[in-house]
C-alpha cells in the first residue's frame, strides 16, 4: 500500500497536471492526424510497410501525450519491445494532454518524414500550429501551452530514439537478390510504367478532409497540399515504392511491437508449387481466374475498397486507421479513448507487416497474375 505522503504526492501532481479550465477536445483534434497522415502517405508514394512504421510511431507517439496524464490510459513503456521509459511530467507544472501529444506527434512525424516533400513538412507544421492555437482560444494558458510543447517535443525524441533501434535503418540500402525458378516471384509491373508512375514531373493533391480525393480545377486551398515527383535521389528514409523491385525484403527483421518475434503467429505453409491441371495448385489458381470473369458488382467494389494500392491510397496502415475513425465517430468515443484505439490497431497493422513480410521472403512464391497469365 502506499504511504500518505505518496498518495498526497499523488494528489498534487493530479490537480497541477490537470491544466487550466479549458474545453475538452473533441474526436475531431485526435481523427485529423490519421487523416492527414493517410493523405502524407499517399502523396510520398510509400511502401505499405514503410506507411505502417510512420504510422505505428506516430499513434504511439499521441496516446503517450495522453496517457502520461491519464487514469485509464497506461503508458506503453515496459509493454512494447524496446520501450523501457518515458520522459515523465515535471511536478508543480501545469500541461494540456492534447497539446502534449500533439508536440509529440509532431517531433516524430517531422523526423520520420525528414527526407519527404516540402509540401509534407508544409502539411505537419500547419496541422501542428492551428491545432496548439485551436487550444488556446479553447482556454488553456500561455504558459500551460509552453510546458505541453517542451513536454511533448521531450516525448518525441525519446519515442524517436526507441525507433532508431527497431533495425530499420541496417536495411536500408541492404541488396537482396531474388531466387530465380518457376515458382517464385517475379515483378507484374515494367520500367516504362514505373516511370510513367512514380518519376514523373506530375502533381499530386492530397485534401486534409478527404485524403484519396484527386484535384480538381479551383479546389485546392490551405486545407489540402500539392506535391510534385520526382523526390531527390539517394533518399533511404522515405523509399517510394518501386513496383519492378522486391518491396522491403528485410521488412522481417524489423522489431516487433508486442509479438516476441517475426514468426510467433505462423501460417500455414502454402500449398505445394504445381503446374498440372488437377494439382491443388493449379485448381486454387483457376478458381481465381474463373471467379474474376463473372465478377459482380459488389465483389468489384470489395475488391476495390481493399485494393489500398500505393500512390493511390494511404496504404493498409492508414486504411485501418481511417475505418477506426468511422467506429469512433459512431460510437460517439472521448477523444482519448479514440487516441487508444488508434494507438492499438496500428500497433497491431504494424506487427502484422512485420509478421507478414517475414513469412513473404521465407517463402517467395509466385503472384497468382503471374501464374494465371503464363
Amino acid at each position: 500500500m502506499p504511504s500518505r505522503r505518496e498518495l498526497w504526492c499523488a494528489v498534487l501532481l493530479f490537480l497541477t497536471a490537470c491544466g487550466d479550465r479549458a474545453k475538452a477536445p473533441d474526436i475531431g483534434f485526435v481523427s485529423i492526424w490519421p487523416a492527414v497522415n493517410y493523405g502524407l502517405a499517399r502523396a510520398e508514394r510509400l511502401s505499405p510497410p514503410g506507411a505502417s512504421r510512420i504510422a505505428v510511431y506516430a499513434a504511439i507517439s499521441l496516446y503517450e501525450g495522453w496517457a502520461a496524464f491519464s487514469d485509464s490510459l497506461q503508458t506503453f513503456a515496459g509493454q512494447l519491445n524496446g520501450l523501457t521509459a518515458l520522459p515523465k511530467p515535471e511536478r508543480g507544472r501545469r500541461y494540456d494532454p492534447a497539446t502534449v501529444g500533439v508536440e509529440a506527434q509532431t517531433t516524430v512525424l517531422a523526423e520520420l518524414y525528414r527526407e519527404g516533400f516540402r509540401s509534407t513538412h508544409a502539411a505537419i507544421s500547419i496541422l501542428h500550429d492551428s491545432l496548439v492555437d485551436a487550444r488556446r482560444t479553447q482556454g488553456v494558458s500561455a504558459k500551460t501551452i509552453e510546458n505541453s510543447v517542451a513536454y511533448g517535443a521531450e516525448l518525441g525524441r525519446a519515442i524517436l530514439a526507441w525507433a532508431a533501434q527497431d533495425s530499420f535503418g541496417q536495411t536500408r540500402g541492404r541488396s537482396f537478390i531474388m531466387p530465380v525458378g518457376p515458382q517464385y516471384w517475379v515483378p507484374t509491373a515494367t520500367e516504362a510504367q514505373y516511370r510513367s508512375e512514380n518519376l514523373s514531373a506530375a502533381r499530386d493533391m492530397v485534401e486534409f478532409d478527404n485524403p484519396t480525393a484527386k484535384v480538381k480545377p479551383g479546389e485546392a486551398s490551405e486545407r489540402s497540399l500539392t506535391v510534385n515527383r520526382p523526390r531527390a535521389l539517394g533518399t533511404t528514409l522515405l523509399p517510394g515504392i518501386d513496383p519492378t523491385k522486391p518491396v522491403e525484403p528485410y521488412w522481417g527483421h524489423l522489431r516487433p511491437f508486442a509479438l516476441p518475434t517475426a514468426d510467433t503467429c505462423q501460417a500455414a505453409e502454402p500449398i505445394p508449387f504445381a503446374t498440372r491441371a488437377g494439382t491443388p495448385f493449379y485448381e486454387q489458381a483457376k478458381r481465381v481466374y474463373d471467379v474474376s470473369r463473372t465478377l459482380t458488382e459488389e465483389q468489384r467494389r470489395i475488391a476495390y475498397f481493399w485494393a489500398d494500392n500505393p500512390g493511390e491510397s494511404g496504404t493498409p496502415a492508414g486504411h485501418w486507421l481511417s475505418i477506426v475513425t468511422q467506429l469512433a465517430k459512431q460510437r460517439h468515443l472521448s477523444a482519448e479513448r479514440a487516441v487508444e484505439a488508434y494507438a492499438l490497431v496500428a500497433i497491431a497493422t504494424a506487427d502484422a507487416f512485420i509478421g507478414c513480410w517475414h513469412l513473404k521472403y521465407r517463402v517467395n512464391l509466385i503472384r497468382p497474375v503471374t501464374y494465371i497469365q503464363r
